[in-house]
């Protein structure tokens, strides 16, 4: 819609009209599987971005197309996105803290700053820059709920951010770097061990299998992708049944006798038993960190500091990996 609207803007008008004239083809917009010429137009007009006029001579005079005033303003805001300078005024939280992890939280969201990649990424998305920049402030203003769930998991406005977006902000102050992420490998599998779930005569077979980085391609049909297997097999540990529940229990079937729609619970309970003590203990050692449920976003250059912890306890990380012994360690 917005390519739409851009060419439009940009096509001349005769002038004593307030319609610029182009030939459909002309807009240059790519049909193939995606959104249409006609849809991305027709949203337009139910916006109110745009206006047609359909006096148009076959042959001789295409339609009409104007942009509202509207569709000004939301087009200088999808094509020209740049940061000012300004303070973000603090608010009172919706609804209050009583939990310390969530004081916590609130805390650190309030120390975020845009980072040096944000100046120099492309935004160009309406939708993206809308999405990016109310979570930035609503963040940092401190006004955002954070809500802790009944499995310990913490929910706040980052937390559904696109992942390609986090590296726009920084706990390193003003134009400071980017936050990095210190995640559990595999970590499902491994809470399933952890937490004793996996049956003991074949626990031995399952850590073999997550220290080798292999546990989600040799436990899927040959020629899946990493993350499709991921996503099948993660699926079974939340009660799904099909081919992938058949094929691991051919594996492990003392171990699938244990599992149901139960367990996904029990693995987010395991996991934050683990990651809220551990996001506390680092505030109290004055490392901010925010958590994503099974992964730590950081400052660069304290992401050792947290794969450490984390490997102390037994999980490996993309920064560090620990022994077969060490996954076989019990919570």
């Amino acid at each position: 819609m917005y390519r739409c609207m851009l060419k439009i803007a940009q096509s001349p008008k005769p002038r004593t009209a307030t319609f610029a004239y182009i030939n459909n083809k002309s807009f240059g917009v790519n049909d193939n599987g995606g959104v249409t010429r006609a849809e991305a137009l027709s949203h337009g007009l139910a916006q109110n971005y745009l206006s047609i006029e359909n006096k148009y001579v076959v042959g001789k005079r295409p339609k009409g197309y104007r942009l509202t005033d509207k569709g000004k303003t939301a087009l200088s805001r999808a094509v020209s996105f740049g940061y000012k300078a300004e303070t973000v005024t603090p608010k009172a939280p919706k609804i209050g803290d009583t939990l310390a992890i969530q004081r916590i939280h609130r805390r650190n969201l309030q120390e975020l700053n845009l980072s040096s990649k944000f100046k120099k990424s492309k935004l160009t998305s309406f939708y993206s820059i809308d999405s990016f920049y109310r979570t930035y402030r609503t963040c940092k203003s401190g006004e955002c709920q954070i809500k802790v769930d009944d499995y310990g998991r913490v929910h706040y406005p980052i937390t559904n951010l696109q992942k390609i977006l986090r590296p726009n902000l920084s706990l390193s102050g003003p134009d400071g770097d980017s936050l990095v992420e210190v995640d559990i490998k595999c970590s499902n599998p491994v809470m399933l061990l952890k937490g004793g779930i996996v049956h003991p005569d074949e626990a031995q077979g399952w850590a073999e299998l997550i220290h080798s980085n292999v546990f989600y391609e040799h436990l899927s049909a040959r020629g899946t992708m990493r993350s499709l297997a991921k996503k099948y097999i993660n699926a079974v540990f939340n009660g799904s049944a099909g081919k992938t529940r058949s094929r691991l229990s051919k594996f492990f079937p003392k171990t699938m006798a244990r599992i149901n729609r139960d367990t996904g619970k029990e693995l987010m309970r395991l996991e934050s038993s683990i990651m809220n003590p551990l996001v506390e203990e680092l505030d109290r050692d004055g490392i901010r960190c925010l958590r994503l449920h099974d992964a730590i976003l950081c400052k660069p250059e304290e992401a050792h500091v947290i794969a450490y912890k984390l490997g102390e306890k037994g999980f490996s990380t993309q920064n560090q990996s620990v022994s077969k012994g060490d996954l076989l360690r019990a919570l």
